[in-house]
């Protein structure tokens, strides 16, 4: 749903590979004119919504990464997947979180897993590409990050209610996350939520 009121995203795109398909990278603009709204209001109002979106063959770390306001796509990725338009509602949210640098290296699968949950919960088309958080995953971990966090967050707004995740990104935002966070919110604290979310999975829970 668009959120009302506010504005589309500035999107500057960049391709600098001539291979990619135009359609590709038109999915990837109309993706974020209609996350960006809902995703910013979710998370973070006060950021700016100007983005720069390069398409670049010579970004070959993984899919896609973000960063001081640049999306970049790996172009193999964008010729190899091209119905993966959500990857750029994964990365855009990365520049909404606007953590100060040293929360990745501390606090990495929250932002993964804050990423995904807002791919999850906002993304236009995540079955198009078989991209899902329905399966729960034998052995997975909290600090897996990705979709295995981003699974955990969609079971604890159940535990904790709908803002939980909301106050988890602020609280990373602000630098004033603890582990404490969970226990004040829920009762319980986060390997004993940890330990019911795998119970539920194991007996049928699944993301709506």
């Amino acid at each position: 749903m668009r959120s009302e009121g506010r504005r589309a995203p500035d999107v500057d795109v960049r391709v600098l590979d001539p291979k990619v398909p135009a359609a590709t990278v038109d999915g990837y603009r109309d993706t974020l004119a209609h996350v960006v709204p809902d995703i910013t209001d979710f998370f973070n109002p006060a950021w700016t919504n100007r983005i720069r979106l390069v398409i670049d063959p010579g970004y070959t770390d993984g899919p896609a990464a973000a960063g001081d306001g640049v999306i970049t796509v790996s172009a193999g990725y964008a010729r190899t997947h091209p119905r993966d338009l959500d990857v750029v509602t994964h990365e855009v949210t990365h520049l909404v979180q606007a953590y100060s640098p040293g929360t990745y290296g501390d606090r990495w699968h929250w932002v993964e897993g804050v990423a995904d949950y807002a791919r999850y919960r906002f993304g236009r088309d995540n079955a198009a590409c078989g991209w899902s958080i329905a399966r729960y995953e034998r052995g997975s971990a909290l600090t897996d990050g990705y979709r295995a966090t981003a699974r955990f967050l969609a079971w604890a707004v159940e535990a904790g209610g709908d803002g939980i995740v909301q106050d988890l990104d602020a609280a990373l935002r602000k630098g004033t996350y603890g582990d404490e966070f969970w226990a004040a919110r829920t009762g319980d604290d986060i390997a004993a939520l940890w330990s019911r979310y795998v119970r539920a999975s194991v007996t049928g829970w699944r993301p709506v």
